[in-house]
């Protein structure tokens, strides 16, 4: 075993241990919390046949705000981890940088790329730049013409606000290519990224433009949880049958207790995984708080012994210059020839006199 494999499975071995210590109330308090957006559960709902459908409604929710011509359903889909715990739940290990999305569905004209991510992760919107790169790639074979490249439509279902869309107060942005100077778009038809914080979506919908409703109505479903999935149900303001199946997907997921075990253990390994993290951050900035204090005290300490040392030689050659000065005024020596021997100005020489 690798020593990357052997860290990552002793993670994943501590998590195991706390889900299993887990009284039964709190296993189920746990059971309650989880979303879609955890992505054991993100993968129960996507590897299922109907996930086709799913993928394309949300996409075609996002381009019905813009009035863009909706996309065919897509003919074939494949889920694959995000993590870097749950796959050894499977016996294998994922190479990051072979990853694409955590879902990817294609049809004859697009390519949609879905990820789903829950917590907030350091640089995600630089991970997202990158994915769609990667997924641009994923239509073209060796040898075919770039003509052939299908369109690529991303989009990053996010349960924290992305700092670097903090200017939109919108839980919903379009990111596409454009000239900077004019403002015209550039391939914005062919490659679009859609970001949806559900953190910023609004508790009603009835102040939004009807345009955006089965966004809004899709949202809501991926935010929900167990513990509120029935006041959700019962609500009746959903519109959208995506988000009602999602909400009926959701349900099942959550009621089979191997599914919900993992997903817990899962978020545990996360837990962990980022308290480290933070924990090391942590260590870094006080280990640069002391290496800087003792550094401004040895600057300090030897900054004083050099000024003390200088103004002592000074202050030595100074009063040995005077005292020179003072012999040679006794001897009646003219005062230019005192200030051409000594180098004193006149104004030393005169106080001498004086």
């Amino acid at each position: 075993m690798s020593i990357e494999k052997s860290i990552l499975q002793s993670k994943l071995d501590k998590a195991r241990k706390i889900v299993e210590n887990k009284s039964k109330e709190e296993f189920e308090r746990a059971r309650a919390t989880l979303t879609i957006l955890d992505d054991t559960i993100f993968e129960s709902v996507f590897s299922k046949p109907q996930a086709k459908v799913f993928a394309t409604n949300i996409v075609n929710a996002f381009r019905y705000i813009d009035g863009i011509t909706p996309l065919p359903t897509m003919e074939k889909a494949r889920v694959q981890k995000s993590t870097q715990y749950t796959p050894f739940l499977q016996g294998k290990v994922i190479d990051a940088k072979k990853m694409i999305a955590d879902f990817l569905g294609y049809s004859y004209k697009a390519i949609i790329s879905a990820e789903a991510q829950l917590r907030e992760q350091e640089a995600y919107a630089i991970r997202a730049a990158i994915t769609s790169a990667n997924v641009m790639r994923e239509g073209l074979t060796k040898g075919d013409s770039y003509k052939k490249a299908k369109d690529v439509i991303g989009i990053h279902l996010l349960g924290f606000n992305l700092k670097e869309l903090s200017y939109n107060k919108n839980f919903v942005t379009r990111i596409i290519r454009a000239d900077f100077h004019n403002k015209n778009d550039f391939l914005a038809e062919k490659y679009s990224d859609y970001f949806l914080e559900l953190k910023k979506i609004p508790k009603s919908k009835l102040s939004l433009m009807e345009n955006y409703h089965p966004i809004w109505d899709i949202g809501l479903a991926l935010k929900t949880n167990l513990k509120n999935l029935e006041e959700v149900r019962a609500m009746g303001t959903l519109k959208n049958e995506t988000a009602y199946a999602l909400l009926d997907e959701l349900y099942e997921s959550l009621t089979n207790d191997e599914i919900v075990y993992e997903a817990i253990t899962e978020r545990e390994a996360e837990i962990i995984y980022f308290n480290e993290i933070k924990e090391r951050e942590e260590r870094k900035k006080l280990e640069g708080k002391l290496e800087g204090k003792l550094e401004g005290k040895l600057e300090g300490k030897l900054e004083g012994k050099l000024e003390g040392k200088l103004e002592g030689k000074l202050e030595g050659k100074l009063e040995g210059k005077l005292e020179i000065a003072k012999n040679m005024l006794k001897r009646n020596r003219p005062i230019e020839e005192i200030v051409e021997d000594t180098g004193l100005s006149y104004e030393q020489i005169y106080s001498l006199v004086i």
